[in-house]
């Protein structure tokens, strides 16, 4: 597979009207500091800077994901409530 390109990354956003940020990663130095060990493996980072979601971006057959949840609940001012789920997908490649 090829790596996603940072203009690919800003379009997809722009069409899901992300109105958070995304962080493109394309040297993996992030995604490796995070641990990060599957694609897609999401890390969502409080206003403070703490990890405050680490997992997937949906359970599968959930209706709601714990991913939207956590930014619902930081973006309210709130603590989030799931902290960490079990991530899913095929797994990085780190270039050298």
């Amino acid at each position: 597979n090829q790596p996603t390109r940072p203009d690919t990354t800003k379009r997809a956003a722009e069409q899901r009207s992300h109105a958070h940020p995304i962080q493109h990663d394309e040297s993996g130095e992030i995604g490796k500091a995070y641990g990060a060990s599957t694609t897609p493996h999401m890390f969502v980072i409080d206003p403070q800077g703490r990890l405050a979601y680490v997992g997937a971006p949906a359970e599968r057959g959930a209706s709601a994901s714990a991913l939207e949840t956590a930014l619902d609940e930081l973006l309210a001012g709130k603590e989030v409530t799931v902290k960490e789920t079990k991530n899913f997908g095929c797994s990085v490649k780190y270039g050298s």
